[in-house]
């Protein structure tokens, strides 16, 4: 396949989902000898610039504001794709990817452009909805990391069926093997070498469950008390955080939680965990769970989304109805006194993600999908499926 020019084009000040997809299906892209760089419409944020520029890529901040967008430096984005008119460009997040529709016409006309699902977005109001569907037919194709999202797009926005498609989230086997992984020290954070580890990724919003899974530790504080169960939080705080920590000091829990905050590799942290815990209230098809269970950890997860397309129930671990404290709490608590069907449930979680979700795989359904547009463009079809 010839080589191609690439970009990602993102909005957003946190390494989240979208940004290690993007990191590891680059890495895959370029060793087949592409083109990547990454563009940031956000104030240049460290930890992400770091991400990206540790593993080679080619990566630039154009601030473009926050809430509300700045058009004036907007001039900045469309000279950098006339200097650099990529093959693809690949937009993420319901702002940017109104933005570039809106401004579809000052992209360069070879330019292939795709909305990247990768969530189902509740929160979206009429306003945004009716916007999304106004513009949606100004890219060239709609990619969904899950059928779930896919299917919500199609009912809810509109989408046109012959544009969307479904093309799950991959994950780096080599990069997630836990044989090859060094686990951080559980007495540098101050958990018993017997403890069973419960380790959530996800940074401190509302709509990723960590009150749900408080409203589950509160319930059977006692039950989680008389086991040695500890839980590992990893994320940034969004706000959340303050009010988390009340809530367990008062229920004195606060003691059986370990929260180091936001760190650039998780690998060493899910090497020392026994469970993973995903109690999240929406998903589109969740990375950091994919990650987890690629290093043999069993997960406990709410059936939410594109949740289920990953975990299978009994199998890898357990889907929980979210909101249903008592299934959350229970499963944990079976989980963390059955070691044997924990660790089976671990080595399954491998397989799953080994035959399923290897990353270079995903990556190959990409390239193919864009020398298809790159194709029909050429030929005057209009057809991404």
């Amino acid at each position: 396949m010839k080589p191609m020019h690439i970009v990602h084009l993102l909005s957003n000040p946190n390494v989240g989902g979208a940004e290690t997809f993007a990191l590891n299906v680059t890495r895959s892209w370029q060793r087949a000898g592409h083109c990547v760089r990454v563009v940031n419409l956000w104030e240049d944020i460290a930890g992400i610039r770091q991400i990206f520029e540790s593993a080679g890529v080619e990566y630039m901040s154009i601030p473009c504001g926050h809430r509300r967008i700045n058009f004036r430096r907007l001039g900045r984005v469309f000279r950098f794709f006339r200097e650099n008119p990529p093959d693809i460009a690949l937009v993420y997040g319901l702002r940017l990817q109104l933005m570039m529709r809106l401004f579809r016409g000052r992209l360069p006309r070879q330019t292939r452009v795709l909305t990247m699902l990768r969530g189902a977005d509740p929160w979206r109001k009429i306003w945004h909805i009716l916007m999304d569907r106004w513009t949606v037919r100004r890219f060239d194709c709609h990619v969904a990391c899950s059928q779930a999202v896919q299917d919500i797009f199609l009912r809810r926005e509109h989408y046109p069926p012959n544009r969307t498609l479904c093309i799950p989230n991959g994950i780096d086997l080599v990069r997630f093997a836990r044989k090859q992984t060094k686990p951080i020290s559980r007495q540098e954070l101050g958990i018993p070498d017997n403890a069973v580890v419960c380790t959530t990724v996800a940074n401190f919003r509302s709509i990723k469950g960590h009150s749900f899974l408080i409203d589950s530790m509160i319930a059977n504080a006692q039950a989680m008390l008389d086991q040695p169960i500890w839980f590992l939080w990893l994320g940034k705080d969004q706000g959340e955080l303050a009010g988390y920590s009340q809530r367990l000091s008062e229920a004195g829990l606060a003691h059986r939680v370990v929260i180091p905050g936001q760190v650039l590799d998780v690998r060493p942290y899910l090497a020392a965990s026994n469970l993973f815990i995903l109690p999240s209230e929406s998903e589109g098809m969740p990375r950091a769970l994919m990650e987890a269970m690629a290093m043999g950890l069993p997960a406990v997860a709410t059936n939410v989304d594109g949740t289920g397309e990953v975990l299978r129930n009994g199998i890898d671990g357990y889907l929980v109805e979210y909101g249903d404290v008592e299934a959350m709490a229970g499963r944990i608590l079976e989980l963390a006194d059955e070691p044997d069907r924990c660790k089976a449930m671990g080595e399954s979680a491998i397989q799953r993600i080994r035959e399923n979700f290897d990353i270079d795989s995903i990556a190959e359904e990409y390239l193919k999908l864009f020398g298809s547009l790159l194709e029909e463009s050429r030929s005057g079809v209009n057809n991404c499926v």
